[in-house]
């Protein structure tokens, strides 16, 4: 709330997939008329309380998706575990998440960037055997340069 954000890393652009970018066209403009146009607002129209937000979503998600123990900080990591599981760089998923120092992301997607390793560890495979060093015979000083 307010006209600045804790850091500089803060200021970003939030991607919006085109799935639902028309949903979210329509609640944009609905939220102009609110109070300093939030886009969640009380019953009373003013900011609304971060828990009565998740309450809200937590009620919703039972009913619909019979889910437990949802919360908008959950959505958020939620969505940073999509870009790292998508191949999204975690330099670019530190922008998205407005992380100002890179390891907060590597520390906190460190479990799914794991899970990744042998699929990665197999483009250096194929990394070697394209530039024809992955036999001991062909190693030679010009290769390295």
């Amino acid at each position: 709330m307010g006209s600045t954000t804790k850091t500089f890393s803060g200021i970003r652009d939030i991607p919006i997939p085109n799935y639902i970018l028309n949903e979210v066209s329509e609640q944009i403009q609905i939220s102009k008329n609110n109070f300093n146009g939030q886009l969640f607002v009380s019953s009373k129209g003013y900011y609304a309380d971060p828990k009565s937000v998740n309450k809200i979503l937590k009620r919703i998600v039972v009913e619909h998706c019979h889910l437990n123990d949802i919360t908008t900080h959950s959505l958020r990591h939620t969505f940073g575990t999509r870009c790292i599981e998508s191949g999204i760089a975690p330099v670019v998923v530190q922008r998205l998440m407005g992380h100002k120092d890179i390891r907060v992301t590597l520390n906190t997607y460190t479990s799914v960037l794991h899970r990744f390793k042998e699929e990665e560890l197999k483009k250096l495979d194929v990394f070697y055997k394209n530039q024809n060093i992955s036999n001991t015979k062909n190693l030679t000083q010009e290769k390295f340069l």
